[in-house]
């Protein structure tokens, strides 16, 4: 049996590997535009839900809201840890000491090709911000093909490669692990890799616990992770990562934030033992293709325009889209306040 055992973890990775090849090597090939014909995906998304529910494939009903209860606020207590930790976010020296003077506080994301292409275009917008704190350094740490079985595994063959890529970046720019305090994150895996979408939906969860313990173990003086889902992948010209893996990836965030929030071990935030920085979205992307979200109508996804020709990765204009989107979250989360402003706005002392 363990033999067999041994011989099915051998052939997933194989498997992974495989289709980490395919996520570089995919965008480059020849097609001529996003499938922009493609029906409407039936979906909703979880935001516009609220206290609405979704039946998954499996036949389980889901509430929706951002959070749990149906609502898109954070719940009370959550959202004053989260306060709590923000304020300790300060400037530190390359050992991790506070330092007012000379110290750093690093925003670095962690993720996939999406990520890397998407945080690309929104550090240039933040960096121009008038308003930025001045010792805030953002670090693009997302790398192409990375998916979230391969960065979360240490047996995978490109699990130390991603990470040891990630600390060359922050020596790149003049800063260490130790200056990290904020994360954005955003991740996915190949879904049709996976039997079914159900095993996808339970190994995104599995995975992104175990990143959110990279994270902390690698980075440990960071506070907040803002998460992120994926865009709508209505217009897919490839099984990279199609509808409904994309859609059910937002719903695989929303699960980790309830377990979190429920007191999971492993996603315990506080004190000397926390094993995972705290968590809340920064932010929900998705929408069915061109059909904006009611909640954010700012945000969804026109084909052509936003779309590679692979109809799963942004195209420059989708990418400063996601870019756009991401300041202006910043600029308007009132847990941001105490580490993103050099002058916090108004807002930040009601």
């Amino acid at each position: 049996m363990e033999s067999r055992l041994r011989q099915s973890m051998h052939n997933h990775v194989a498997i992974i590997i495989f289709f980490s090849l395919f996520i570089i090597i995919f965008p480059l090939l020849s097609f001529s535009q996003p499938d922009c014909s493609a029906t409407s995906t039936g979906f909703t998304p979880i935001n516009d839900l609220g206290t609405g529910t979704f039946t998954n494939a499996w036949g389980e009903t889901w509430t929706g809201g951002l959070y749990p209860g149906g609502s898109n606020d954070l719940p009370a207590a959550h959202k004053a840890a989260g306060l709590q930790l923000a304020t300790e976010i300060a400037p530190r020296d390359s050992s991790g000491n506070p330092d007012k003077i000379n110290g750093k506080i690093v925003w670095l994301s962690i993720g996939m090709s999406n990520a890397t292409q998407e945080s690309r275009q929104f550090i240039p917008l933040a960096n121009a911000y008038e308003n930025k704190n001045p010792n805030l350094v953002f670090v693009d740490g997302a790398q192409g093909a990375m998916v979230a079985s391969v960065i979360s595994s240490p047996w995978n063959t490109n699990y130390a490669t991603f990470w040891s890529t990630v600390n060359a970046r922050l020596n790149d720019a003049g800063v260490t692990a130790r200056q990290v305090q904020v994360i954005w994150f955003k991740e996915a895996d190949p879904g049709p890799m996976y039997p079914s979408v159900h095993h996808y939906y339970d190994s995104m969860v599995v995975s992104f616990k175990r990143i959110m313990n990279e994270i902390k173990a690698r980075f440990p003086n960071t506070k907040l992770c803002y998460m992120a889902s994926r865009l709508s992948a209505r217009y897919a010209t490839t099984r990279l990562n199609p509808e409904p893996y994309s859609y059910y990836t937002g719903w695989a965030v929303k699960k980790v934030f309830e377990d979190q929030i429920n007191g999971n071990a492993r996603l315990a935030y506080k004190g000397i033992h926390a094993k995972s920085p705290w968590l809340c979205w920064g932010i929900y992307m998705w929408s069915d293709g061109s059909t904006p979200q009611k909640t954010n109508p700012d945000i969804s996804w026109d084909c052509p325009v936003d779309f590679n020709n692979d109809g799963i990765h942004p195209s420059i204009a989708g990418a400063q889209k996601v870019g756009r989107l991401l300041l202006e979250f910043y600029k308007n989360d009132s847990v941001s306040c105490p580490w993103f402003f050099n002058k916090p706005p108004e807002f930040c002392t009601r």
